[in-house]
């Protein structure tokens, strides 16, 4: 997978994705697979399904390229999605603003008044599965490795930071899918 940072947090449609590829130089891009640069060309396209509070769900046309060097194939995303998860980085974040956390003590809970908070003020695209998905998976997973690794839970650095540290993007549940960062120029 290859993830294009973008620092726009605005609702994700296929306009908005059409334009971050095509300020995009697929050529230059890296293969996440065998490091080779300038061996990517667009190959097929797929769709992806995103919750969005505004618009419902909302599909999108995604991108796959191929590397001609050792022939894979990786999906081409904005740092707006969360691979494998319908649900976006902003709003994976805005849950996670429910967690109470203390780096001091090491303690983490669920803020119960601020989760009741949450739901009641429009995240209806949202099932209580999906957040209490999205809790768990922060608090058994994610928390700790951001406190080891000193990146805030604010939307500008984790993304970055956790590329940097962990080679994925924040959230991410799978480790055995490659992934880079390319942060396209404007």
């Amino acid at each position: 997978m290859i993830t294009l940072f973008t620092d726009s947090h605005n609702t994700l449609n296929q306009k908005s994705y059409i334009t971050l590829i095509d300020k995009t130089d697929i050529h230059s891009l890296t293969c996440p697979s065998c490091h080779q640069a300038g061996h990517v060309v667009k190959h097929a396209y797929y769709y992806r399904t995103l919750k969005t509070p505004v618009d419902g769900d909302v599909s999108l046309c995604i991108l796959r390229v191929k590397c001609q060097f050792c022939g894979k194939t990786h999906a081409v995303v904005p740092s707006t999605i969360v691979p494998y998860s319908q649900v976006s980085l902003d709003d994976h974040l805005d849950v996670i603003s429910c967690v109470d956390h203390d780096d001091k003590t090491c303690s983490i809970s669920v803020n119960n008044d601020k989760l009741k908070h949450f739901l009641s003020s429009g995240y209806f695209h949202l099932s209580i599965i999906t957040i209490r998905n999205i809790l768990n998976r922060f608090i058994h997973y994610w928390w700790s490795r951001l406190v080891s690794a000193l990146i805030p839970l604010s939307c500008d650095q984790i993304v970055q930071g956790c590329f940097k540290h962990y080679s994925r993007q924040f959230m991410q549940c799978s480790s055995c899918i490659q992934n880079i960062l390319y942060a396209p120029s404007t």
